[in-house]
């Protein structure tokens, strides 16, 4: 028999009903665990809604700039949790940078704030280290913008941060989402011992086609530092922090 996540709850778009199917067999193991959950991008709460139902026992920060409208109805979907979901409101940037200085750690982290290249790439770099062990990283809107710019969709910003990390992840899922699962340190010691016996990489990877020698210069970085910049809670020591997490 098949759960309404959402019985009761109003929105004017749920985009969470399309990504059910994808998320429950992926986050069976934690269904009663107290883990925490970190959104940046919440809208109007759908998302929010199915993960405090589906992890009854889980704290749920939810990042969002809240405005208008949608506010309201964000406000009215979540009322019921408590204080179980934490509402932060201002921009996942600045948000994700507090958080760190907080030294927060999160068992799952869905990015869903950034539209661009850029912004996307902040956010997952400014994410990744708040990431637990084993935790899972998923982006909406993998697919999006697919005949925009490059720098105008999320896609290339995702691929750029998955080059720039290429063995301390494994991918669960990827279409119009893409979801990755953080290795331990056992698996992480055991890639890399793969790795140094292994003399050619294999050329079906399952990472961005880039050899792993993405480098942060050029359009990329400048766009990169203008997102983190327009901040105002980021410095140039938080920028520095960051770009060093991908080392």
């Amino acid at each position: 028999m098949s759960i309404d996540w959402f019985d009761g709850k109003e929105f004017t778009s749920n985009f969470a009903t399309k990504r059910v199917l994808i998320w429950t067999p992926l986050f069976q193991h934690w269904a009663d665990k107290p883990i925490k959950v970190l959104e940046v991008g919440s809208y109007e709460g759908s998302s929010a809604v199915f993960f405090a139902r589906f992890f009854p026992n889980a704290e749920i920060t939810c990042v969002d700039t809240f405005w208008n409208s949608y506010e309201i109805l964000f406000d009215k979907n979540i009322a019921e949790f408590g204080d179980r979901i934490e509402k932060v409101k201002g921009s996942g940037i600045g948000a994700l940078d507090r958080f760190k200085d907080e030294r927060r750690r999160f068992q799952l982290i869905y990015l869903d704030g950034g539209k661009s290249r850029d912004h996307a790439l902040g956010l997952a770099l400014l994410a990744w280290p708040m990431l637990a062990s084993n935790g899972i990283m998923m982006w909406d809107d993998y697919n999006w913008g697919s005949n925009a710019k490059p720098e105008q969709r999320p896609h290339d910003g995702i691929d750029a941060f998955l080059a720039l990390h290429r063995g301390e992840y494994r991918i669960r899922y990827s279409g119009a989402q893409m979801i990755i699962q953080k290795l331990t340190r056992q698996q992480l010691a055991k890639a890399e011992a793969q790795a140094k016996t292994a003399k050619v990489r294999s050329s079906s990877s399952r990472a961005p086609a880039n050899n792993g020698q993405l480098q942060l210069d050029g359009s990329l970085l400048a766009g990169l530092r203008g997102v983190w910049s327009g901040s105002i809670s980021l410095s140039r020591k938080a920028i520095k922090r960051a770009l060093s997490s991908t080392r």
